[in-house]
């Protein structure tokens, strides 16, 4: 069930569908002269200010075409409450079954794509045939397979409880058949928040029991009380004790680790520990929503061998919780869990007081749903998945409804200025969605052609894939770097394209290492040349082709001893081994600096014969 790809290839087309059926959805109700109705609960303030708060962060952001698509995914995510909250307010039972049913409905054909792969079905070329960035047929990823599941199996058992005859049968079936699959799959962090719902549903059942005849009333002062220690008690775990475990057990063995033997979480931690060395940079702002991975390489990736060694790419912490602080500062991240505690004392507080023995079960499931997906946050990153994102805004819609019933008199409409704006920020998002979608598919004809070294295609096809809402594809690169390197060097087009590149990806090793090369060998210009390099080294340590074009310019420069110096500090015994998985990825790479080492004329022979062996034994790994 695992791709080799760590993105979700088709998120941008979920995001376009979501974006359109809303617009459509909200266009239906204002020609019908219907509209919404915002739940009339301070919690849903909370939630609100939070999505607006952090959406804000836009405008000092880095790259503003990531940071505003992260924003659309959580307006849409927003309106994907309120939306569903309202249909709730018309008919709860009616509303729960057929989103019961559309839960089963998906559960089969998830069902079915599992049994497609374990019985390896999916190499037959009706299931194999290539989607975008080479995820063949159904691969899709782990954690997002598995985390689908966990919210299905919420609704199944939810529909388990609510629902008769037949259909009440067939929840069953499939909540079991979805269980058995979290435990094939055996993710260890849905596995985790599994764990943490059964055992809170269990008890919540237990006192249920023990209390069911007494009376109980939770006076509306002790419950903000709790929920505020609740909140000022996770904040301070965050601020210092995940901080201190972080920092001490973070492994720093660049020598001896490599890929086969790094541990998921030891990876996660030195993720985490990068972010909290970004956090402290700008603890208050944050970097800007969706901007994490632009700027996360400044701490270094010293650490992560995949990130240092090889090619590969972190497009987040793997903790939400984290991403938001890193991202918003601790201010917007301290709303954010206000929300999220105040959500949970309050269910408490309100589940506790419930007799009907269904309506109980019914929200004691989708309360520990809630927190189980807390503890999946924190492990991984389900706030990046449009429809995670819309799975689990259904559980909060769900939780504030039964918090406090709809009351028509109490809540109050749309206002017609809200009208207008949501109406404009459903076609904002639409466009960004086509923006984004027509960038995925001029890209994934692009990666066709990198393999073969066609740049006159790469240059075009990135060229049409690049807008001011989509400047970065998924494997990492942003578009202007390919199109800098199609330039062939021309005049200062390449120069051009690189220095763009840098504006929304200020520290991405591959455009330093060629904009330093370009800056020198065709701008003339030593000092950025030379700047742009050591920023690449010390972005990445084992990074090689710096230190050969740095050691190249050096030699150019009758600057020999810098040159050995700079070579001396490269082991590359060890980076010969690591390159041997990704040896396509480089070969460009190396013939550039093969050129450029044949290319130099230095009157010291023997420092240019020691730089060719170097570059000799380096490329020996093809």
């Amino acid at each position: 069930m695992v791709s080799k790809n760590l993105f979700d290839a088709s998120n941008i087309i979920r995001f376009v569908f979501l974006s359109i059926s809303f617009a459509v959805i909200f266009i239906t109700l204002l020609i019908q002269h219907k509209t919404l109705v915002l739940p009339n609960n301070f919690i849903f303030v909370f939630y609100s200010i939070f999505v607006v708060l952090y959406g804000l962060t836009t405008v000092y952001a880095i790259n503003f075409a990531e940071a505003i698509f992260d924003f659309s995914k959580w307006l849409l995510a927003l309106f994907c409450c309120v939306f569903y909250y309202n249909l709730l307010k018309i008919n709860y039972i009616k509303t729960l079954k057929t989103t019961t049913i559309a839960a089963m409905s998906i559960t089969v054909i998830l069902i079915i794509i599992a049994v497609i792969q374990f019985c390896q079905m999916d190499n037959h070329s009706l299931f194999n045939n290539p989607a975008i960035y080479n995820i063949k047929g159904l691969n899709v990823h782990k954690n997002l397979f598995s985390t689908m599941l966990f919210l299905l199996s919420t609704f199944l058992l939810s529909g388990f409880i609510i629902l008769k005859n037949k259909l009440k049968y067939i929840s069953g079936v499939l909540l079991v058949f979805c269980l058995f699959l979290i435990a094939i799959l055996s993710t260890r962090v849905t596995l985790l928040g599994l764990l943490v719902a059964i055992i809170l549903g269990s008890c919540l059942s237990i006192c249920h029991i023990v209390l069911r005849n007494k009376k109980r009333k939770f006076l509306l002062r002790k419950k903000i009380l709790t929920s505020s220690l609740l909140t000022i008690c996770v904040f301070i775990f965050f601020l210092i004790p995940l901080k201190r475990i972080v920092k001490r057990t973070i492994p720093y063995t660049n020598t001896e680790i490599d890929i086969v033997n790094t541990s998921s979480l030891s990876e996660r931690f030195a993720l985490w520990n990068k972010s909290y060395e970004l956090i402290e940079q700008s603890p208050f702002l944050g970097c800007g929503i969706g901007n994490w991975k632009f700027n996360y390489p400044k701490t270094s990736l010293d650490g992560l061998f995949r990130a240092d060694y090889l090619d590969d790419q972190f497009f987040r912490p793997h903790n939400d919780f984290i991403s938001i602080i890193s991202e918003g500062g601790w201010i917007i991240f301290t709303i954010y869990i206000s929300f999220i505690c105040f959500l949970i004392v309050f269910s408490f507080s309100k589940l506790i007081c419930i007799k009907n023995k269904t309506i109980f079960h019914l929200f004691s499931t989708l309360l520990a749903s809630f927190v189980g997906m807390q503890f999946i946050a924190f492990f991984d990153y389900p706030k990046e998945r449009i429809e995670l994102l819309v799975w689990s805004n259904i559980i909060i819609a769900s939780l504030i409804f039964f918090i406090k019933p709809a009351n028509s008199k109490e809540e109050k409409s749309i206002h017609p200025v809200i009208n207008l704006c949501c109406a404009l920020i459903f076609t904002f998002t639409s466009i960004i969605g086509i923006y984004r979608f027509y960038g995925e598919y001029q890209i994934s004809y692009m990666q066709r052609f990198v393999n073969n070294n066609n740049w006159e295609q790469i240059g075009r096809y990135s060229y049409k894939a690049k807008s001011i809402f989509y400047n970065y594809t998924p494997t990492g690169f942003p578009i202007d770097f390919y199109i800098g390197q199609a330039c062939s060097r021309q005049d200062r087009q390449a120069t051009y394209y690189f220095r763009e590149a840098l504006k929304i990806a200020p520290y991405h090793k591959q455009t330093l290492n060629e904009s330093g090369r370009d800056e020198y060998f065709c701008q003339h210009d030593y000092f950025k040349a030379v700047s742009s390099l050591e920023e690449a080294i010390k972005i990445s340590p084992n990074y090689a082709y710096p230190y050969f074009n740095l050691a190249t310019i050096y030699l150019a420069e009758h600057q020999e001893e810098k040159a050995e110096y700079i070579l001396d500090k490269l082991n590359l015994d060890y980076k010969e081994k690591a390159l041997l998985d990704n040896a396509d990825k480089y070969s460009i790479s190396k013939n550039q600096i093969g050129n450029l080492v044949n290319n130099i004329k230095t009157e010291n022979d023997i420092k240019q014969n020691m730089l060719k062996q170097i570059y000799k034994n380096f490329i020996s790994a093809d």
